[in-house]
């Protein structure tokens, strides 16, 4: 996957988990 597509996904998942989202908000560390 691409930064955006792993976001995405690392978002989704941190969603349907309610856990806190990843550090840097909407900015993917990579």
């Amino acid at each position: 996957l691409d930064c955006y597509e792993r976001f995405q996904a690392r978002a989704k998942a941190a969603t349907e988990s309610d856990i806190a989202p990843v550090p840097g908000g909407s900015q993917p560390s990579d």
